[in-house]
């Protein structure tokens, strides 16, 4: 009973991710048109799907909203595009204002949007349009790498290969040749010891041999 094959897992779907798909964020939006009371903001942000899209923050009424102009692919056609999301505030413990935008389908507060043109509203937040983030699912051992990546980044080291600092011979700290200029030592320590605490966290997700060649057994 429950042996290999027994379900049915194989016939489902895999749920969308939230990078294979257009997302909006908040902070993007206000950075080209930002709030000002009582008057219109207008600019322009940059999208590799659709091209440029045209971005106008309307503060002159109480409902403060946001609208998107664009053109997008419909059946080999570009085809105009319109959208329009109300913007909340909400004051952080520090001062100043935090803003978010309302989901169209249920009306909570959120940071990002995502676009699937199939559904209606075509707009709408990561729970409505029912994606996944990509780490969940990723195994162990990408996760791990994700966020060396990252600490690598902010550390100034050239990767060129993602998954070469994986290879049992390699640690991701030898791609660290120093400093960058302009980080504070402190900073430097707390990234570096991270980077170590990863690579010790990866070496349990490599088979018995390497991983005793990655701690120098």
């Amino acid at each position: 009973m429950g042996g290999w094959g027994s379900t049915r897992w194989g016939d489902i779907p895999p749920k969308p991710r939230t990078d294979s798909v257009w997302d909006l964020r908040v902070t993007d939006v206000l950075r080209v048109a930002p709030v000002r009371r009582g008057r219109l903001s207008k600019g322009a942000l940059p999208c590799t799907r659709t091209g440029r899209v045209d971005v106008i923050t309307d503060a002159t009424q109480r409902d403060i909203g946001v609208r998107l102009e664009f053109r997008r692919l419909v059946l080999g056609e570009w085809e105009p595009h319109v959208a329009e999301f109300a913007l909340v505030p909400t004051e952080p413990c520090l001062g100043g204002e935090r803003w978010w935008f309302l989901c169209p389908t249920c009306g909570s507060r959120r940071s990002s949007l995502y676009f699937l043109p199939e559904n209606d509203p075509a707009w709408a937040c990561r729970r409505c349009q029912g994606l996944v983030y990509a780490s969940q699912s990723q195994t162990y051992r990408q996760r791990v790498r994700r966020r060396a990546l990252k600490v690598l980044a902010k550390l100034g080291a050239r990767v060129m290969e993602p998954a070469a600092w994986l290879r049992p011979e390699l640690a991701p700290e030898m791609w660290v040749s120093g400093k960058p200029n302009g980080m504070h030592w402190a900073t430097f320590g707390r990234l570096y010891s991270k980077l170590r605490r990863l690579s010790i966290e990866s070496c349990y997700s490599l088979p018995p041999t390497a991983r005793r060649r990655r701690l120098g057994l």
